[in-house]
């Protein structure tokens, strides 16, 4: 390691994407191999460049500021906890992320990024899952009710049917 750098190769052992960034500029100054895989950047077209541009579009302008505010009070902490993150890929589309974010030297700040869109599709057939159970309830209902009600109504022409015989 040399003078001033800091060893960052411990970030490749990391099973999320972990992106290291310059906390004044928002430079990205590392990489590990998830990262790159998640991201769909190479390594060298990540490196140097801006952390905004892994930002979706609709909200960038608006990063600048949470970096800026990040910066002024360093603390490890989940990024937007409770709220739907998104990453902007390569290719324009997104994925949902967590983000977790800490300080890793006065000068950089670590960010990482798990996908979770696997839990994100668990969560929407779940969801799924508990509509169509909630809606064969409903139906299992409506049908108890009408054979209650054929039965009923069955029972009253019998009875009709034995008056109407007497």
């Amino acid at each position: 390691m040399s003078e001033g750098k800091m060893d960052l190769n411990w970030i490749n052992v990391l099973p999320d994407a972990v992106v290291v960034v310059a906390k004044e500029t928002g430079t990205i100054i590392a990489v590990n191999d998830q990262a790159i895989e998640l991201f769909r950047y190479s390594r060298s077209h990540l490196i140097g460049s801006n952390v905004d541009m892994l930002v979706p579009s609709s909200v960038r302008n608006h990063h600048v500021a949470y970096r800026t505010t990040y910066s002024d009070h360093p603390r490890p902490r989940t990024m937007a906890a409770g709220q739907n993150l998104s990453a902007e890929l390569s290719d324009g589309t997104f994925v949902p992320v967590d983000i977790s974010l800490a300080e890793i030297s006065p000068e950089l700040v670590i960010a990482v990024v798990r996908d979770v869109s696997v839990r994100e599709k668990q969560r929407l057939t779940e969801q799924k899952f508990r509509e169509l159970t909630d809606q064969l309830i409903t139906a299992q209902r409506e049908t108890i009710n009408s054979h209650t009600a054929m039965a009923d109504l069955s029972r009253r022409v019998k009875q009709l049917e034995e008056h109407h015989a007497k």
